[in-house]
């Protein structure tokens, strides 16, 4: 009978590990010149998300403090980099909704770039949405759980140990 591979031992127990002790991935700034266009890979409670900037409300963060939150996580990455001076169609500020009070209409918090850097300029209601006024749209990032890598890395080493006991028995 063939024995088993050291290096898939060796790869299942690397996966258990990786699985267990996987950085997060840092929020990605995309810009063109001091434009931001999209911010890649934030968390936002634990979530991650690929936000953009543009005139379609999104409530995703549906309470005044929820958006709060999700403002102040985009602002923290802003404030960041230096370089990030305008969001969208070259707009100053920015609102994540909370609400719609009616078509093009937005309820939320109002992130304001002021001297370079990016401010929280309060919670508004009916903000008028549109190219000159942008609001943050999110989308939710599907991203493996490092405990389920570390489950499958586990899995693989104890089909290996299987494998090899049934063969030490022939």
């Amino acid at each position: 009978m063939k024995r088993v591979n050291r290096s898939h031992m060796l790869l299942a127990a690397v996966m258990g590990w990786s699985g267990m002790t996987m950085p997060a991935v840092a929020a990605t700034i995309v810009q063109s010149g001091t434009n931001v266009t999209e911010i890649d890979n934030i968390v936002i409670l634990g979530n991650t998300y690929n936000v953009t900037f543009g005139t379609t409300v999104d409530t995703t963060f549906n309470s005044s403090s929820l958006a709060t939150t999700a403002a102040d996580a985009l602002r923290a990455v802003l404030n960041g980099d230096p370089t990030a001076l305008t969001v969208g169609p070259t707009d100053f500020s920015f609102f994540v909704c909370s609400a719609s009070s009616g078509p093009g209409s937005c309820d939320g918090d109002l992130a304001r770039e002021q001297a370079g850097s990016w401010i929280n300029a309060g919670i508004f209601t009916g903000h008028t949405v549109n190219v000159d006024n942008p609001v943050a749209k999110f989308a939710l990032v599907g991203t493996p759980e490092p405990a389920a890598v570390g489950l499958a890395g586990f899995g693989l080493a104890l089909l290996c140990l299987a494998k090899k006991r049934r063969a030490g028995r022939s």
